[in-house]
C-alpha cells in the first residue's frame, strides 16, 4: 500500500480507502489509485484484512461432489446471489466420506470464513456443536433436518420417496424397483418408498445400492440386473437424474 500511495501520488489513508470505501473518493482519485495498484502488480492481503475487520466475504460450501450436473444449479445461484452482496464462495468436495465435512469446515474455519454451507444434515455431532460455538451462518442444503445446525434450505428425502410409491399405486403398477447411491439422502428416498408402497402390500420393493458419484452406466448396469433379478419390474426409482439416464438408455437398448 505504500508503493501504491507513492506511485498514485496520494495519502496513505487515501489508498485504504480507494480497496475499501472507494465510494468515498472523487472518481480521478479513485482512477489514479486503481491504474497505480495496477501498474504495481499489487494484491491486497486479505488474511490481514479479515483480521482488521473480522470480516473475510467469503462463505464456504461444501458439496459431495463436482463431477455430477444435479448440484451445479445450486452453486451457480448461491455464488451469483454472494457476488451481488460482494462475497465470494468456496467450494470444497466431500467425496461422501462420513467424516469429510469435518476436516473441511476445519479449514474454512480457519481462513475466516463468514459463512457455510453444507450438503445434507449428517453432520457428526462434533461437527454440529463446532459449527454452533463458532457463531457464523450455517445452512444446511438438499434435507430437512429436525433440529439444524442453525438454518436449512432444502426437502424431505423420505416425503420425496413416498411421493414416488404413491404414483407407481395411482398408475396401477405391481412389481417395483429402486436404484440409488449408498448414501443418506439417497438411503432415505428409499426408505419413504419402502413404507409408502408396503403398506398393504407383500412385495417389497427390489432394490440396487451402487457407490455414490457413479456416472449413467451405472444406471444401466443396475436396471440390468434388476430386470435379471425381477423379469415381471413394471417401474423404477432412481435416485437422481444420471442414473435414471442410464435406465433409461439400457431400457431403450433392450427394447
Amino acid at each position: 500500500m505504500t508503493d501504491g500511495a507513492a506511485e498514485a501520488r496520494v495519502a496513505l489513508a487515501t489508498v485504504s480507502r480507494a480497496l475499501n470505501e472507494p465510494h468515498m473518493l472523487r472518481a480521478d482519485t479513485l482512477a489514479r489509485v486503481h491504474d497505480a495498484i495496477a501498474r504495481l502488480g499489487y494484491v491486497p492481503d486479505l488474511t490481514a484484512g479479515s483480521l482488521a475487520s473480522s470480516r473475510s466475504f467469503i462463505v464456504g460450501a461444501v458439496v459431495p461432489t463436482l463431477a455430477n450436473s444435479w448440484f451445479a444449479d445450486t452453486l451457480e445461484g448461491m455464488s451469483q446471489r454472494l457476488a451481488q452482496a460482494g462475497y465470494h464462495l468456496m467450494l470444497a468436495q466431500s467425496g461422501y466420506g462420513p467424516d469429510a465435512d469435518d476436516s473441511l469446515v476445519a479449514a474454512f474455519l480457519g481462513r475466516r470464513v463468514d459463512a457455510i454451507a453444507l450438503t445434507g444434515a449428517h453432520q457428526s455431532e462434533t461437527l454440529r456443536t463446532q459449527l454452533r460455538h463458532a457463531g457464523l451462518p450455517v445452512v444446511q442444503l438438499w434435507d430437512l433436518p429436525d433440529q439444524p445446525i442453525d438454518m436449512a434450505v432444502g426437502f424431505s428425502n423420505a416425503d420425496a420417496g413416498a411421493c414416488m410409491a404413491r404414483h407407481f399405486i395411482d398408475r396401477g403398477r405391481q412389481s417395483v424397483g429402486f436404484i440409488g447411491a449408498d448414501e443418506p439422502r439417497s438411503l432415505a428416498r428409499l426408505n419413504g418408498l419402502q413404507v409408502a408402497w408396503t403398506a398393504g402390500r407383500q412385495v417389497a420393493p427390489a432394490v440396487e445400492l451402487i457407490a455414490p458419484g457413479q456416472p449413467l452406466e451405472a444406471g444401466a448396469a443396475a436396471i440390468e440386473r434388476l430386470v435379471a433379478r425381477v423379469p415381471q419390474l413394471d417401474a423404477v426409482f432412481c435416485s437422481n437424474d444420471t442414473l435414471a439416464a442410464g435406465a433409461l438408455l439400457a431400457c431403450r437398448h433392450h427394447g
